[in-house]
């Protein structure tokens, strides 16, 4: 049953971003949807609602309409989307333009910000980085194949506390980490 498949995503998703850095598997999804791996479709399916609004990067017709569908949310602009889909094949330069236009919230409404869904190639092989701050006891480690330009951006666009942009890592193997404003990243050469 689908209600039961993504009450359980939405557990790992939570699970994910509370202890950011912590890799969390995820099962496999029930709506193909062509250009996104299906995890990051039942991740999509598991957050996207009629109450909340979304875009994709490198955006297709055919996705926007099964994300429609699937999900009873709407399509919008970049710059109002409360949720931002970037598929992995998605170019550096376009993800690093379109995160300089995503909304990071105002200080009375922090909340009001972009959860930007991003599918990686890997989350177990790639750049090394070690992530600080809360629901991380210390430090902890994670290997990803996102471009260190683009955690960059992400750290100029978080510098404001607590206004920013929070990150959900999907990789093709169903593995999700979450990456909260809140998450100071370090690359480690």
């Amino acid at each position: 049953m689908a209600f039961h498949h993504t009450q359980k995503a939405f557990r790992t998703i939570l699970d994910a971003l509370s202890f950011p850095g912590k890799i969390n598997q995820l099962d496999e999804g029930e709506i193909d949807m062509e250009s996104f791996n299906s995890k990051t479709a039942l991740v999509c399916e598991t957050l996207l609602d009629s109450e909340v609004t979304f875009h994709v990067i490198e955006e297709e017709q055919s996705i926007t309409h099964i994300l429609r569908a699937f999900t009873g949310s709407h399509l919008t602009d970049l710059n109002k989307a409360d949720y931002v889909i970037i598929p992995q094949e998605t170019s550096i330069e376009r993800i690093i333009n379109s995160l300089s236009l995503v909304k990071i919230g105002n200080l009375a409404n922090p909340h009001k910000s972009a959860t930007i869904i991003f599918e990686v190639d890997s989350l177990l092989n790639g750049y090394y980085y070690e992530l600080t701050g809360p629901g991380i006891k210390i430090k902890t480690e994670l290997n990803c194949t996102i471009h260190p330009e683009i955690i960059e951006k992400r750290r100029e666009i978080n510098v404001e506390y607590p206004l920013g942009i929070d990150f959900i890592l999907i990789d093709s193997r169903g593995n999700v980490v979450g990456i909260p404003r809140t998450t100071q990243i370090t690359e480690v050469m």
